[in-house]
């Protein structure tokens, strides 16, 4: 294997390379401990030494997202995806050329299909038929808030929390289970609360998401789930049952979320024609992949100012009636919710 491991970095867009296509059994800087413990049924999964770097690595990752919660977790466990069975081949040579394919359809020269890390929250057995067998129609249905289409959700890198709530289901030996995969979002569209779609609107797009902007929920359709999600890690640990009841709390809000749509049209009420018609190319721009989302924020921050954009988002709160006007508006990040 590259001495560059696939698992480079958890943060921003991972790039493919021939490494992709290789066994991740082994690296020079990785201590694997050959026996999965019985912890799964698979031959596949191969359990991680806690001394590892990419054991300390994850763990630092999922558990530095769950914010206080973090305490709340223990008997932290990782196997990590071997694909070395003829099926595991089969899966990431299939994922490598998808992202080719998606990243060429966009630009000819380019390489990778927006490839990132994604969380997805399952049982014991769960994980055994997505390692064996890759995603299925269960996998689509597991979601209780199924709000945003009908395929695969998985919650971005930085949101572990919401895949902790939908793996609410210990196994025998006491603990649940997340996975921690690579997906191909490609180009995203915005798929809104209480959508019925069930694949792209249109051949220009291939993956959703709640929010554009600030993305908590991916939707990956069912269409093209094993060949555009390819599971990497499984992470395992033990919590209370009261960090079931509060994940589920924060993984689903009570406040509506404030989609860039909304806001353009709020923004539309204060800004003139000509700064609303720089704020939409900007979103489209951004939709295009023409530019960062960090470069559309600063655009509409630098066009209506922090005070406009925090007055704005309180008052669309206050006409939905909403008796919590406490949210946090974290307009450096670019979270309008």
């Amino acid at each position: 294997m590259n001495p560059n491991s696939v698992f480079n970095s958890l943060s921003g867009e991972q790039v493919l390379s021939e490494s992709d296509c290789e066994s991740t059994i082994t690296s020079e800087n990785s201590t694997i401990t050959t026996s999965s413990a019985n912890f799964f049924n698979s031959d596949d999964l191969i359990l991680l030494d806690k001394t590892d770097s990419e054991f300390l690595t994850i763990k630092k990752k999922f558990l530095s997202n769950l914010g206080a919660l973090a305490n709340s977790v223990n008997e932290f466990t990782i196997h990590k995806n071997s694909f070395q069975s003829f099926m595991g081949q089969v899966k990431i040579q299939s994922f490598k050329l998808f992202s080719l394919a998606t990243a060429k359809k966009k630009n000819p020269s380019s390489s990778s299909g927006n490839v990132q890390y994604a969380w997805f929250g399952s049982t014991k057995h769960g994980v055994e038929q997505i390692i064996s067998h890759g995603f299925s129609q269960f996998d689509c249905s597991d979601d209780p808030d199924k709000k945003y289409g009908s395929g695969v959700y998985l919650l971005p890198e930085k949101h572990p929390l919401g895949s902790v709530a939908l793996a609410n289901r210990k196994d025998e030996n006491g603990f649940k289970h997340v996975v921690l995969c690579r997906v191909v979002l490609g180009n995203m569209e915005e798929i809104r609360s209480g959508s019925q779609q069930f694949c792209p609107s249109s051949v220009e797009f291939d993956s959703g998401a709640d929010n554009l902007l600030c993305p908590k929920k991916y939707t990956v359709w069912s269409t093209s789930m094993n060949f555009q999600i390819l599971p990497e890690y499984v992470v395992s640990f033990k919590a209370p049952d009261s960090l079931d009841v509060t994940a589920s709390a924060v993984a689903r809000p009570t406040s509506p979320w404030m989609s860039f749509t909304s806001l353009i049209r709020e923004l539309s009420k204060h800004l003139t024609p000509l700064q609303m018609a720089l704020i939409k190319k900007q979103y489209k721009d951004f939709k295009e992949r023409k530019i960062t989302r960090q470069d559309m924020i600063q655009v509409v921050r630098r066009t209506a100012g922090d005070g406009m954009l925090s007055g704005v988002i309180k008052s669309f709160y206050r006409g939905m009636n909403l008796t919590n006007l406490n949210a946090v508006v974290d307009l450096g990040s670019g979270d309008f919710s």
